[in-house]
């Protein structure tokens, strides 16, 4: 079993650079503990979007304190928990695994929208929770 836990601190509304900086790091204790680059892919789009979601969306909170990451890796299964001091999710908003195409024509699409359709479509397992002022989002993929 391989187990990592990493630590992501964004310095500014939207700060996609720490979160790919947040990325690489995963990806290389990953790779460190000896498993293949095309095993990441698939995670590396899950949790791309997730962080993504959280510097985009979470608010003053998420650049107070930082977002944590405990994952772990064992026999083709890999689960993470991320958690962070952000706004709550509209949990209404999560979708179910249908398709997430709206009723327009294809030149009308909207830019944005689809990161928690890729999610729950790439992953086996989705969770959210929040409590006691914390956002805790639970994945678990096979890769």
């Amino acid at each position: 079993m391989s187990k990592g836990r990493y630590s992501v601190h964004l310095t500014q509304p939207e700060d996609f650079l720490s979160v790919r900086g947040a990325l690489a790091g995963i990806r290389d204790d990953f790779l460190h503990q000896g498993h293949s680059a095309e095993q990441f892919l698939k995670i590396e789009m899950v949790l791309a979007e997730a962080l993504n979601n959280i510097a985009e969306h979470g608010g003053p909170g998420v650049h107070n304190s930082p977002i944590t990451i405990k994952w772990q890796y064992e026999q083709g299964l890999f689960s993470a928990t991320l958690k962070d001091n952000g706004r709550p999710f509209p949990t209404a908003v999560i979708p179910d695994r249908g398709s997430p195409r709206p009723d327009v024509d294809d030149k009308d699409l909207p830019e944005g929208g689809f990161g928690w359709h890729i999610i729950s479509q790439l992953c086996d397992s989705v969770r959210y929770q929040r409590s006691a002022g914390q956002n805790k989002l639970a994945i678990g993929l096979r890769a």
